[in-house]
């Protein structure tokens, strides 16, 4: 008898000796344990997609983007892609609006974007309104014909705006809520104010009590149905690097409520990207990602912050999901420009692919009083975003400030 336990004994360390090796790389080295259970969601946001008077005198009648963005196909892939329509798709029977500030886009170029993977869209922005109900009941239809996309920001009803925005990645429940601080146009009446998400009082200007109620309410909502919060916010002065005061207190405001993501627009430049975290909780706030898409080669010339006006960015992040626990990982900033020469060849480069030969011809060049290189390009986006707490990549070691 005791001989047969001695031999079990004997067995079973043996089995734990060959586990352990087993367990063993070549080198050495354990193998990690099984990560089956993890799950994980690349996501990418980049900023306005802003349809200006001259980029349309390039496409032409057509409205082909023809390659503008095959530059950069490998910096707009992820299961993910979030964009600020800053120019509404209000109808074709309405017209194209290029002009005075007031935009209508046509279906097609939309339709392009959705191709190019863009599947979360945030409608809250100053031009919402620039062709009234007509067309915000337009963008709203056109983008609900999207499959496997989401948009916020913008609702035909109540129960419209009720309604959760989330769109499932590899068992990640991504929800989505956009906001703008107001609408060029006001024509709203009280009782239709619902239909646009405003994120604060439109005659005081203020974040006022009301407006973070109603917002408290509809992020926590959301959250109890998902994994991840993602809020799209359009907030923050024009042509400015600068955080305004208002934009802090709104981002912290979020952060309490909840939310994971916010992604910033409005101000047409870039502004940094940080973590801010309050009782446990982490939130990731790009302030502003620029514009996507611009083609003003005057604005602001004689600043710095014009020539940011030609430039934009991708954020690339990792979201990762295990048991109930989510990280947002691998959180990178990418820098590009939208190159454009007098009325031909647009195109969309990365920042680190761009040259001195293409600087030289852009259509800024006979406007600015500053240097426009690649390398003054890099060292700006390094002053302005080194102010924030992400990695930036493609602008090179050596670029001094």
């Amino acid at each position: 008898m005791v001989k047969r336990r001695v031999l079990v004994v004997f067995l079973l360390m043996s089995l734990i000796v060959c586990l352990g090796v087993c367990l063993k790389k070549q080198d050495g080295t354990k193998i990690e344990e099984s990560k089956s259970d993890e799950q994980q969601v690349s996501f990418k946001a980049v900023g306005d997609v802003l349809l200006e008077e001259d980029i349309y005198d390039w496409l032409g009648n057509d409205y082909d983007f023809k390659d503008y963005f095959s530059s950069v196909e490998n910096l707009l892939k992820a299961d993910i892609m979030a964009m600020n329509q800053e120019s509404i798709i209000g109808g074709d029977e309405l017209g194209v609006s290029k002009t005075n500030y007031t935009f209508n886009t046509p279906t097609k170029i939309a339709n392009q974007l959705y191709d190019l993977g863009f599947n979360m869209v945030s409608l809250a922005n100053n031009h919402s309104l620039d062709m009234g109900l007509k067309g915000l009941n337009h963008t709203i239809q056109f983008w609900n014909g999207k499959e496997n996309l989401i948009h916020a920001g913008l609702y035909e009803s109540l129960e419209d705006r009720q309604k959760p925005r989330i769109l499932e990645k590899n068992g990640i429940k991504f929800g989505f809520l956009a906001y703008t601080t107001f609408t060029n146009k006001k024509i709203l009446t009280t009782d239709e104010m619902y239909k646009v998400g405003y994120s604060r009082n439109m005659k005081t200007k203020v974040f006022d009590q009301a407006h973070q109620d109603l917002i408290e309410q509809e992020v926590k909502q959301l959250k109890a149905q998902c994994d991840v919060v993602v809020c799209s916010m359009h907030w923050g002065n024009e042509g400015t690097f600068k955080i305004s005061q208002q934009q802090r207190e709104m981002a912290e405001a979020l952060n309490k409520w909840g939310v994971d993501i916010i992604l910033g627009s409005h101000p047409h430049v870039m502004q940094p990207i940080e973590w801010i975290e309050q009782e446990g909780h982490k939130t990731l706030v790009a302030y502003s990602l620029g514009n996507f898409i611009s083609s003003d080669p005057k604005v602001d010339a004689y600043k710095d912050e014009g020539t940011a006006y030609s430039l934009t960015g991708v954020l690339s992040l990792d979201v990762i999901k295990m048991e109930n626990h989510i990280d947002i990982s691998n959180v990178f900033y990418t820098p590009m420009i939208n190159h454009f020469e007098k009325e031909r060849n647009y195109h969309l480069y990365s920042l680190d692919d761009y040259t001195n030969e293409l600087a030289s011809v852009h259509a800024r060049q006979q406007y600015v009083e500053q240097p426009f290189t690649k390398e003054s390009l890099q060292s700006l986006v390094k002053k302005v975003m080194d102010l924030g707490s992400v990695e930036i990549k493609g602008i090179g070691d050596d670029v001094s400030e």
